[in-house]
């Protein structure tokens, strides 16, 4: 980890306590639209006009990770951000959005919690940590103004994310283990009305500390598959497989979401590379169009639609190597999806893709900087004219391959942009030369 100097150090202190004691009052005012022939579920004052071209950027701590950028202080690598989003022209960025809390032994239900236990709950937090995501946040802000849209992230299902429970060391395997579940704060372990408030003091608490800095939350990511990454152990506990906990879960951060910000977007990732819930529908057996179940199942909890598409991911899962980067081409039967449900409900949201990319290795498995290349131009012709924004996951990545994760999760080393020698790959410029038009946020 970099270390920060001194000044800045000062610098991010003192912007986290005139922010917190002004009671997180920034605010960036926007012109109100006008009205839609259909029914529109956009807040007023808030509705997006323009395209939305996105990146993944990694926390500030991890951010650029390679020789050349390594031992840059914070300074610097928000100063390289802030090059790169203006070479690659684009307007949007999904950043790192925390409380970091170590630990968390406390119970609190739903109806226990007021202002007073979530100020001291964002008092919990790890200040210098939680000062480096908010000063990432605000350079952005400062250097591109409203011509930036920014998307957190208030998700409380990974393991990895989640506080130690009565312990201060609480290491977990990424791997399905079912029988002896982490030391963390998971629902099995505190149970699901305890958890439930927990998400609901973690999604107040995000709201109010990012507020003004954050323009759209996704409320939870791949909501409709938290049973199926059991298996790839990014999640523990049965409680994934419950469909109706899930929705209690995402009713209680939209809740909280709300109850601090009521003008900021909300979203939810969800995934449509394979369909089979899991003890969720028709007991698990396989649910064609199953994304209208979840549409149905999370729509007014979501402003703006959001989805994933790694066309790609689940063949190298199978064991396949059929990587084509042709396959971005079937995006538009997902997105026909959509806009067919939204249809049948007469409701208008905007459509985004929150996360797709291809990686550039491992090669053996049919991966290749040009196939990345020709992905990212595939992707935009194919989808740019039917929805509102695009966000390739990711900026950077580590280019190391990780021996504690399976074969199959080899490519998650390789989503970004850069090489390991801190080498723009070929992806960067074809998505820096891209006709980016349309990149007024919002309506006038």
């Amino acid at each position: 980890m970099n270390l920060i100097n001194l000044s800045s150090f000062r610098y991010i202190l003192f912007y986290f306590v005139i922010h917190y004691t002004a009671s997180f009052s920034f605010a960036f005012i926007f012109n109100s639209c006008s009205s839609s022939a259909n029914k529109s579920d956009q807040p007023k004052t808030k509705r997006l006009c323009g395209f939305l071209y996105g990146i993944h950027i990694s926390s500030p701590q991890y951010l650029y990770p390679y020789a050349p950028y390594r031992n840059l202080s914070i300074e610097e690598k928000m100063e390289k951000l802030v090059e790169d989003i203006k070479e690659l022209s684009i307007n949007t960025v999904k950043a790192t959005t925390h409380i970091p809390i170590k630990r968390f032994d406390k119970k609190y239900k739903v109806s226990e919690i007021n202002e007073k236990i979530v100020d001291e709950y964002i008092r919990s937090a790890n200040l210098l940590e939680l000062s480096k995501y908010i000063f990432l946040l605000k350079k952005l802000r400062e250097s591109f103004g409203d011509e930036i849209f920014i998307i957190g992230s208030a998700s409380v299902g990974y393991t990895g994310e989640l506080p130690c429970y009565k312990t201060d060391y609480c290491p977990y395997k990424m791997e399905f283990n079912p029988y002896d579940l982490p030391q963390r704060y998971l629902p099995d372990t505190v149970g699901h009305e305890y958890y439930l408030g927990w998400a609901y003091l973690n999604s107040r608490a995000l709201a109010k500390v990012y507020k003004g800095l954050v323009d759209m939350w996704i409320l939870e990511n791949e909501v409709n598959v938290t049973c199926e990454t059991l298996a790839f152990g990014w999640r523990h506990g049965p409680s994934w497989c419950s469909r109706e906990f899930i929705k209690e879960l995402i009713q209680i951060i939209h809740k909280g979401i709300k109850e601090e910000d009521n003008e900021v977007l909300t979203t939810i990732n969800l995934h449509t590379d394979f369909m089979y819930h899991i003890d969720l529908v028709q007991k698990g057996k396989w649910v064609e169009g199953g994304i209208e179940v979840d549409l149905e199942d999370f729509l007014d909890y979501m402003d703006v639609i959001g989805f994933d598409f790694y066309p790609n991911y689940l063949a190298v899962a199978l064991g396949q190597t059929a990587t084509s980067p042709e396959k971005a081409k079937i995006v538009s039967e997902r997105i026909k999806t959509i806009k067919d449900f939204l249809s049948s409900k007469n409701r208008e949201k905007p459509i985004l893709i929150l996360e797709t990319g291809y990686p550039s290795a491992p090669t053996e498995l049919g991966f290749s900087e040009d196939n990345q290349s020709e992905y990212i131009s595939n992707i935009f012709a194919e989808a740019k004219d039917k929805i509102h924004g695009i966000l390739l996951f990711r900026l950077d990545s580590t280019e190391i391959e990780e021996e504690s994760r399976p074969p199959y999760q080899r490519i998650e080393s390789y989503w970004g942009l850069y090489r390991a020698n801190g080498e723009k790959k070929k992806a960067f410029y074809t998505y820096k030369n891209l006709n980016k038009e349309n990149k007024n946020i919002w309506c006038k």
